[in-house]
């Protein structure tokens, strides 16, 4: 099916967050992202790689999402649509290239700028990777990451947030400088101690490297997975192991601080797994580049693809105080929802934004899916990808052919059923016009 033409006039109010009125106190905030992470990697969401139980205990004693979706296919956009609760076009940013240069709108609050605005104390861990500086953004800062970064201490025996390309990936040194991921656990559980008996809330955004290349673990859990082949996947599965286990000690120590009744715990992904990517100064197998770290399953795609293996991303909420355990919710939602969803909770100031407050949805105060429509587009001039209840459509950036797949049926996008559903084509193609010109109106 051929492009239909669409023109239609911009609503009003854009694509907003919804109001809700709630009766709890603010809680504390932790939201946990995972980079690079695969859809099936956890076992909660049939992961068997590597043990996961921690993990599992946020999605046995919370809300398990099936599906969740990231913003963007790759990190840097993926980060600011999370950070802004705007769709990152609307500042410019498609993709890790162009992220760089995003206009961020001045009066535009950060996700912990805006929880800082309503008396949160903020702290940062880890990956950043966001072109606004974070000293603007957190009360406390501890290695920041731009990108890639070695797991191990650089040439000054210090973790740096760089990467500097080591020849060995499965090692440990002996100055007592900790493994990267370890760094970030043991630096989260002393944030949170620090909090203990404080009157004001607290927001800790844990921004977890792993499992992201450079593939490096260290050597104890190298060998616990030593088995399994090629080495590459053994890796990666140590270093989730890794990541696993100071997640735990993040939820030990909240509990043993007394906060885990009122404190929302939010676990995600930036994005989908990415491939092996032979960096040339690591002088390892050539094959890796072919080879994907990390499991989709059941969808097909990777990160830097639109499949749903690319965009489709553990999502996992847990707060005892509000979210009764052991749930599954099953409509489409995105880490776009994540800034409005906290700043209802933090009773902040309303703001525009591209998201909603899921609390009512998830509580069944509200019934119904909680967006229409979602889009994805890559670059400027990139194919356009929009989900609709169980319908996801492709739109060409040339003259190609529309795809329309249903996804209750066709979970690896195989079978193009746009000639059959006509009207339903007509129907996305009307949003997916209007949220174009959204996106070029703010260039």
């Amino acid at each position: 099916m051929k492009r239909i033409a669409c023109l239609i006039l911009l609503a009003a109010n854009g694509f907003a967050g919804r109001p809700y009125a709630q009766s709890h106190s603010r809680p504390n905030i932790i939201l946990i992202v995972a980079d690079d992470l695969g859809y099936g990697d956890p076992g909660c969401y049939g992961g068997r790689l590597a043990p996961t139980p921690h993990i599992d205990r946020l999605a046995a004693e919370g809300m398990r999402f099936t599906d969740g979706y990231a913003s963007a296919a790759t990190c840097a956009p993926s980060r600011l649509g999370l950070m802004s609760g705007r769709y990152q076009q609307r500042m410019g940013a498609y993709s890790n290239s162009t992220s760089p240069r995003a206009r961020i709108p001045e009066n535009h609050l950060l996700m912990p700028q805006m929880l800082r605005s309503c008396g949160y104390h903020t702290a940062h861990i880890g990956k950043w990777h966001i072109n606004r500086p974070t000293d603007n953004a957190f009360d406390e800062v501890f290695n920041e990451i731009n990108g890639a970064a070695d797991y191990f201490p650089g040439p000054e025996g210090k973790l740096t947030g760089k990467l500097y390309q080591p020849m060995q990936h499965g090692w440990s040194r002996e100055n007592g400088v900790p493994y990267m991921t370890d760094a970030h656990g043991d630096s989260a559980v002393r944030f949170i101690k620090t909090r203990a008996g404080k009157k004001d809330p607290f927001f800790l955004y844990l921004a977890f490297n792993a499992p992201h290349s450079p593939w490096q673990a260290p050597l104890e859990l190298k060998k616990r997975f030593g088995d399994v082949v090629p080495e590459v996947i053994g890796l990666y599965a140590a270093m989730i192991y890794s990541m696993d286990q100071n997640i735990g000690k993040v939820l030990r120590q909240l509990d043993e601080s007394g906060m885990t009744e009122n404190t929302l715990v939010l676990f995600i992904s930036d994005n989908g797994p990415e491939w092996g990517r032979n960096y040339p100064a690591f002088n390892w197998p050539a094959d890796w580049d072919s080879t994907i770290v990390g499991s989709a399953a059941p969808f097909s795609g990777r990160k830097a693809q639109f499949l749903e293996g690319g965009i489709r991303i553990p999502f996992i909420m847990r707060w005892p105080a509000v979210i009764k355990p052991g749930q599954t919710y099953k409509k489409p939602v995105s880490t776009l929802d994540l800034y409005e969803t906290f700043r209802v909770q933090a009773k902040g100031r309303v703001t525009q934004t591209d998201g909603v407050n899921l609390l009512p949805f998830l509580t069944g105060e509200i019934k119904g899916d909680p967006h229409p429509i979602l889009f994805w587009q890559g670059g400027k001039n990139a194919p356009v990808y929009a989900r609709m209840g169980d319908w996801k459509i492709r739109i060409p950036s040339d003259e190609g052919d529309i795809q329309l797949f249903n996804l209750a049926r066709d979970t690896e996008e195989n079978q193009d059923v746009a000639d059959k559903h006509p009207e339903k084509v007509k129907e996305m193609l009307t949003l997916i016009d209007q949220w174009l010109r959204e996106i070029r109106s703010a260039e």
